[in-house]
């Protein structure tokens, strides 16, 4: 006859470490707070500023300085947006990955993003001859919208559309 016909084929280590299992609280499943979506959605955002600013200023340089200044100006915050751009395609691109993976496309991707500038401004300033003031104030301005860009409403805003 059977002691315990339900742990009959367990041995005894096994059987306590069947019934501790059995005892835990249920598992608690955290919450993605921030989805691939929402993050090729800021960059989509970051960049179309960062433009926005480069007209803004590419006009008040021109207005007071010439035409010129303007496309300095505006060639700088190209700069700085094409840069975000690649950074967010390098960064974003792969989908869900594990954490070293997704660290390592940041990082390549933030490589990017500075390599590019300095290869923009760098033939903006020798090749086209741009004003370097105009230029470097473009660029300044354009990287200064980049958290602003962060700042207006996607932190308070919950993002429930997932990736599509």
């Amino acid at each position: 006859m059977r002691k315990n016909s339900t742990f009959s084929a367990c041995s005894r280590r096994w059987r306590a470490a069947i019934i501790s299992r059995l005892r835990r609280q249920p598992v608690r499943v955290s919450l993605l707070l921030n989805s691939l979506a929402a993050g090729r959605r800021f960059a989509r955002k970051a960049v179309l500023l960062q433009l926005g600013t480069g007209l803004l200023a590419a006009a008040v340089a021109g207005l007071a300085w010439g035409a010129g200044h303007a496309a300095g100006a505006f060639t700088g915050a190209a700069a700085a947006a094409l840069g975000t751009m690649g950074l967010a395609r390098v960064a974003l691109g792969g989908g869900v990955q594990p954490a070293r993976v997704a660290y390592l496309r940041l990082l390549a991707g933030m490589l990017l993003k500075w390599l590019l500038v300095a290869l923009l401004i760098y033939l903006a300033l020798v090749r086209g001859r741009f004003p370097p003031l105009a230029t470097l104030s473009g660029l300044v301005l354009a990287l200064l919208v980049f958290p602003l860009a962060h700042l207006s409403g996607s932190a308070t805003r919950q993002d429930t559309q997932g990736d599509k």
